[in-house]
């Protein structure tokens, strides 16, 4: 789960970071659809790159365009 020092998160670019599991992120990310579950609550990201991160889907992606209400860029 993101803690909540991270609900104040505004941006966040994880391009090509294949070595780095959920539980990085729950410590930073091979990031999954988990991770953008809690991302998703971050109501202040602005950008999200999400480039290489072979292990998301569409599901994540509906959740942090539906959690993510002040989202201006997502890649």
């Amino acid at each position: 789960m993101i803690s909540e020092s991270y609900l104040h998160l505004e941006s966040l670019n994880i391009t090509r970071c294949v070595k780095i599991t959920d539980g990085g992120l729950q410590h930073v990310m091979n990031l999954s659809d988990e991770v953008l579950f809690s991302l998703a609550k971050c109501k202040n990201i602005r950008t999200l790159n999400l480039t290489w991160c072979v292990r998301v889907t569409g599901a994540g992606v509906i959740a942090i365009g539906q959690g993510c209400t002040s989202l201006e860029f997502l890649r």
